[in-house]
């Protein structure tokens, strides 16, 4: 007897073990993703990399981010698999067992649930952990660390905060059992969900809502702009889900049924009013599904267009191997004779060097007129340069009166006359669509160079800055050292003979294709294990909702069907309603993922342009391929799972 309930809680287990292996695997998961995490977060291996600090700030994120959706989607999973098991419970009530009696069976259920999960958790985080740091480094093109640890406080800290989340669901399980009778517990699967009122009011509110978040992604036009109203636009999109597979969806079966065509078919009256009586209770089911299908899709299209994109984004930013740049408010012409020297005694290997000077603000913003300098900081970046630096870089041999200019830009701008504060508007002789100036390290929301004859013929307003830029390329077989370097140049700015006759305030810069190419890898190999972490966390959330909601549904759908058939409906046209209520129910969330893909799209490239990615057929092509490839595996999920769901309904 001291042993009836550990064997009856076992017992249960493995007759339910339809419900509870998903729910234990699903915790597992949960826990070594927590793990995983939590190891990339305080790895000494990975915060001694180039560029570390920043992927551990990203996965530092990714922890809080894991953390806390396993708690809200087991307790999210647990509702389902008690609401699976209460009849069961009313049965051992009925049988004479007490509250506490059954209290005490789950108690037990819970610790074996809880136990499993931590230890197989904690085991598949430790064995993938360095798996996944494998991956990290190769991402990274860092050299691999063949060392195997783990640790001891991290795993106590994990299996703490597991612990708290199944003692948690403990008691809300424990709670309802309370609450409910042994009659209500034997019928609870019965009694399915209230048929909802309509209410007009709120899905028309959805609908606004979800046209106002449609609306601010499509016109955003700067991708700072993109970045401060990214957040408020994702919170009004799940608000808008919500609010239309609960509300919304309800209110179309009302439309649909007052469509006598319609709703009084043998195909459409079943599926339509059965949909209508449990839409409020499925609908927040439903609108998870498709708020962590569209995470899946947003992270995926994200992570994979930064990663394909680094070597663009590097050629951009750095034409050549070696990019020097100095910024000067006078004295350029002794300043680029005294770099040249320098170039020419410390670095005999760059070859094919250029020098441009050019003057830069990025204290003001265009207007229709041209461009006003101000005391606002933009991320707009306006430089002038000269017509015979125009010629050099862009091998031509364009001439200007002194009324006429050039733009040169790749953003869309369209300028008849140019105007440049207070002076005078100048004649634009052609719109040049490149990029001549390196942009390393540049994010811009707009970028224009204008081409004039002479840098002096225009007033200039405080804050714009002189800059002597010098950029090079190395010698087969030779590599630059970029950190000695930049001792080098700032040793000669401060202590050369010639530096000191020379009059002027300076800041300087020196970067490497290489090292630009090391980091974006670090920075964006960071972004995609980060991104395929999340997304297997997301799918599996989301594939455990899907198998759940099929047996919640064919349990209230199996009495009704069944009553159907002594009404004289046949298996075949049953067959046929629950293809049509299925496939309705099933593929809504996926559909309106897909839209909430399209319409965010032009924020997401935006946004793209803070990673320094550019390339908008690159990102298309990439968010089709994530969104072809997530409506496979949803399709695929949905086959499956729809097995249950008709092996419940034929029992």
């Amino acid at each position: 007897m001291r042993f009836f309930y550990p064997r009856l809680a076992c017992l249960s287990i493995q007759k339910n073990k339809q419900y509870y292996f998903p729910y234990i695997l699903a915790g597992i998961l949960m826990c070594s993703m927590t793990y995983i995490m939590n190891f990339l977060n305080v790895s000494t291996i990975v915060s001694g990399m180039n560029g570390g600090a920043t992927m551990q700030t990203m996965f530092g994120f990714g922890m809080i981010v894991v953390s806390v959706f396993s708690a809200f989607f087991l307790f999210y999973a647990n509702s389902f698999l008690v609401k699976i098991r209460e009849k069961e419970l009313g049965l051992y009530a009925i049988l004479g067992m007490n509250r506490g009696n059954i209290i005490c069976l789950v108690l037990i259920e819970s610790l074996l649930v809880m136990c499993s999960v931590i230890a197989g958790g904690l085991l598949l985080g430790v064995v993938l952990s360095k798996l996944v740091e494998l991956v990290l480094f190769t991402l990274c093109h860092a050299e691999v660390s063949t060392g195997f640890y783990f640790n001891f406080d991290l795993i106590a800290n994990v299996a703490v905060w597991f612990v708290g989340i199944y003692t948690i669901l403990f008691v809300y399980s424990a709670i309802r059992i309370q609450a409910k009778s042994a009659l209500h517990l034997m019928h609870s699967t019965s009694y399915g969900e209230k048929a909802p009122k309509a209410n007009m009011v709120f899905a028309l509110i959805g609908v606004v809502i979800l046209s106002v978040a449609y609306y601010m992604a499509v016109t955003i036009e700067s991708p700072i702009k993109a970045l401060q109203t990214f957040f408020i636009a994702v919170l009004l999109v799940i608000v808008a889900t919500y609010i239309l597979f609960t509300v919304g969806s309800v209110a179309l079966c009302k439309v649909l049924e007052k469509n006598k065509n319609y709703y009084y078919s043998p195909n459409h009256f079943v599926s339509v009013g059965t949909m209508r009586f449990r839409m409020k209770r499925n609908g927040a089911g439903l609108a998870s599904i498709c708020i962590l299908i569209t995470m899946v899709m947003v992270v995926a299209s994200v992570s994979f267009s930064a990663y394909t994109g680094i070597q663009d984004s590097v050629n951009r930013g750095f034409p050549k191997d070696v990019l020097v740049e100095v910024g000067t408010d006078k004295d350029v012409e002794k300043l680029r004779d005294l770099f040249q020297q320098f170039i020419q005694e410390n670095n005999a290997h760059m070859v094919d060097g250029n020098y441009v000077h050019y003057r830069e603000t990025i204290f003001g913003s265009f207007t229709k007129k041209g461009y006003v300098s101000s005391n606002d900081f933009t991320m707009d970046r306006f430089t002038v340069i000269d017509l015979n630096t125009y010629n050099q870089l862009a091998k031509q041999n364009e001439s200007l009166n002194d009324d006429e200019c050039l733009l040169v830009s790749k953003s869309n701008v369209d300028y008849q006359t140019f105007q440049l504060d207070q002076n005078q508007p100048l004649k634009v002789k052609e719109i040049v669509k490149e990029s001549l100036l390196p942009d390393a390290n540049t994010i811009t929301d707009t970028s224009v160079t204008l081409v004039v004859k002479d840098l002096d013929m225009l007033t200039y307003q405080e804050g714009t800055q002189d800059t002597l830029s010098y950029f090079a390329n190395v010698e087969d077989g030779y590599t630059i050292d970029r950190d000695a370097l930049i001792q080098k140049i700032g040793f000669l700015m401060k202590n050369s003979e010639m530096a000191n006759t020379l009059d002027f305030s300076y800041m300087y810069s020196v970067e490497t294709k290489q090292a630009a190419l090391e980091a974006y890898y670090t920075l964006f190999g960071g972004i995609i294990v980060l991104g395929g972490l999340l997304s297997i966390v997301f799918l599996a959330s989301a594939v455990l909702i899907i198998y759940y909601k099929q047996i919640v549904e064919g349990l209230e759908d199996a009495e009704r069907f069944r009553v159907l058939r002594k009404v004289g409906m046949e298996d075949t046209q049953i067959k046929k309603t629950i293809n049509a209520q299925i496939l309705l129910v099933f593929f809504m969330p996926l559909a309106l993922a897909g839209l909430h893909l399209i319409c965010a799209y032009p924020m997401i490239s935006k946004l793209m342009v803070l990673f320094t990615i550019t390339d908008m057929t690159l990102i298309k092509v990439v968010t089709c391929i994530t969104f072809v490839m997530i409506g496979v595996f949803y399709g695929i999920v949905y086959k499956l799972t729809s097995h249950t769901y008709y092996k419940i309904i034929r029992s």
